[in-house]
């Protein structure tokens, strides 16, 4: 069987020398071919990044000083992020981690506990967006780069929104049974109006379709440690529930989890028995 490098190349004609590895100092063949092109420092790729951690500090590092023109860089990922084919590639490799793995990517405990570590050198205060002084420090942040709180851009989030994948989903089921609906649906709460996300008209059925953060899912979410956002729509939920009742309309809530599942649709038809 013909030899292979630790790159995976053929080495049989090669001429092999020995090298001693400059960070780690383990022995190491590389063909005496490549050491033209500047290798055989390092063992493998750890050690030499390892090793320009030290060489490259301040003004060593060639970028030292230098103003950096990303905005070619941030035009281009821009369109590739706006392409629908590559966010639908990216949502199905997340998933598809997810369900192998069991967590999202970068929340095993080893990077929670190194984004802990880091944040505690950095801030001197625990990692943990529950906490009042990590909100207060994330307020500095967005407030000197677009001065609002984390809280108003979210809020602002929430208003100019655009569909959710989930509203998407339960707009087409309504769509599918020709049940008649108004999306956004305004009623007049004091001065002002709430909102709710679909009127079925001819059932006098008002429905919230209920993000499972935004909206704190208690299969997720402890009611004694909830954010700032979590707590206020929490309130609003029940403020809305109460309103919806008083003036004569039911009112049904729906949980992105549930939304999600495959059988969902069976579950939402069972509200209307035989009236459709």
């Amino acid at each position: 069987m013909e030899k292979r490098d630790k790159n995976g190349k053929f080495i049989n004609n090669a001429v092999l020398i020995s090298r001693t590895c400059l960070v780690c100092s383990l022995n190491f063949n590389i063909k005496q071919s490549s050491l033209k092109y500047g290798r055989g420092k390092y063992c493998s790729r750890k050690c030499c990044d390892e090793h320009k951690k030290l060489l490259m500090l301040g003004e060593k590092n060639p970028a030292y000083g230098k103003k950096q023109d990303n905005s070619v860089v941030k035009k281009r990922m821009l369109k590739i992020w706006q392409n629908p084919n590559i966010k639908e590639h990216i949502k199905k490799s997340l998933n598809e981690f997810k369900n192998k793995n069991g967590y999202w990517p970068g929340s095993d405990p080893e990077s929670n506990k190194k984004r802990k570590e880091t944040y505690l050198k950095k801030y001197g205060v625990d990692h943990n967006w529950k906490d009042k002084i990590c909100r207060d420090k994330c307020d500095e942040t967005t407030k000197k780069l677009y001065g609002k709180s984390s809280l108003e851009l979210m809020r602002d989030a929430l208003v100019n929104q655009k569909e959710t994948s989930i509203e998407i989903k339960f707009k087409e089921i309504l769509e599918k049974y020709d049940i008649k609906y108004k999306q956004y649906y305004k009623v007049n709460y004091k001065d002002s109006y709430k909102e709710y996300d679909f009127l079925l008209v001819n059932f006098n059925i008002l429905v919230e379709i209920d993000g499972d953060f935004w909206h704190a899912n208690p299969l997720y979410y402890n009611k004694e440690n909830l954010v700032e956002i979590q707590k206020i729509n929490l309130i609003n939920d029940e403020l809305k529930n109460n309103l919806a009742i008083n003036l004569g309309y039911s009112i049904i809530r729906f949980w992105e989890t549930n939304i999600k599942k495959s059988d969902f649709e069976v579950e939402f038809l069972k509200h209307f028995g035989d009236k459709l």
